[in-house]
């Protein structure tokens, strides 16, 4: 991973964990309120939460002047929401469908039911997710500019990166082209960051929604 992202992707990982439990606890839940025939609650609850995710990445970045801790404490909150409400929904007792502690136990036959399903698409996903991991691994040995331009390149609408200087499109005719070319990112000492990008877009689309895919893809 190149120097200058490291730290802060040490830090975003690190506080994204600490939501894993919550996100894991929705998930269960969820799936057992579906599994009763109630699909509408669950996704009113994650519309709910993926609204007040955004809300705070906007308070917290923009007002707050937070960096990536902003946006991964506004992620564990609306984890956190959507994890309460979901279990209380399930331990609801005017709900015709509720979880009662004292008459949780493990039935054979259905652990195995679920084995025989759940292991197979375990290992199916483990290998995707290992896949994506050695990508995304041989991607970090780039630095960061690098990886702007590559995120930027595979954006809507764009259909590939400009020369920024002589050096780029020098680099492009000898068909040395480089990652990072098109692109300038900047560290200011407020911890902020500036990225410049210069892109060629396809004929016809529309540039807002190109810009604004774009800036949402780079960001995140």
């Amino acid at each position: 991973c190149p120097d200058d992202v490291f730290e802060l992707a040490v830090l975003y990982v690190r506080i994204i964990f600490c939501g894993t439990p919550f996100s894991m606890v929705y998930n269960f839940a969820g799936a057992m309120i579906r599994a009763n025939g109630d699909t509408r609650r669950p996704m009113m609850i994650l519309s709910v939460s993926g609204l007040i995710n955004v809300a705070l990445n906007l308070i917290f970045v923009i007002c707050f002047h937070m960096s990536v801790e902003g946006v991964a404490l506004a992620t564990i909150i609306s984890q956190v929401i959507s994890c309460v409400r979901a279990l209380k929904i399930l331990f609801d007792p005017k709900d015709e469908f509720r979880m009662k502690f004292k008459e949780l136990k493990l039935h054979a036959s259905a652990v195995k039911a679920v084995l025989r399903v759940g292991v197979p698409c375990g290992i199916n996903s483990s290998v995707f997710s290992l896949s994506n991991t050695t990508v995304q691994s041989a991607m970090n040995t780039f630095n960061s500019t690098a990886i702007a331009g590559n995120v930027a390149s595979s954006c809507f609408g764009v259909k590939g990166m400009a020369a920024r200087s002589v050096t780029d499109g020098v680099y492009h005719l000898l068909r040395k082209e480089s990652m990072s070319k098109g692109v300038k990112v900047q560290f200011h000492e407020d911890s902020s960051i500036s990225i410049d990008l210069h892109i060629i877009v396809d004929n016809g689309v529309n540039l807002n929604a190109v810009g604004s895919s774009i800036i949402s893809e780079v960001r995140y």
